[in-house]
């Protein structure tokens, strides 16, 4: 994903956790972020749920490869 977003001329920063995503947010504005549901540590529905306090206008997409019915309506009302 990073390589096909930097491609297309968008400035990518990754993170390997969801903490230091966080680390990074508290830092700078973002115009997205895109996260996994499934991280070391902190999930992408706790991630998601401090990006919206510290930047409640950035779009979050989240993407997971081990999604339920339950964790997709909870990160739709979050």
């Amino acid at each position: 994903m990073r390589r096909i977003l930097t491609g297309a001329g968008h400035r990518v920063e990754t993170s390997s956790s969801g903490r230091i995503a966080i680390e990074k947010i508290q830092e700078q504005d973002f115009d997205v972020v895109i996260t996994d549901l499934k991280m070391p540590g902190m999930d992408g529905i706790e991630v998601l749920k401090t990006i919206k306090i510290l930047q409640p206008e950035v779009p979050v997409i989240m993407i997971t490869g081990y999604s339920t019915v339950d964790t997709a309506v909870e990160a739709m009302k979050n």
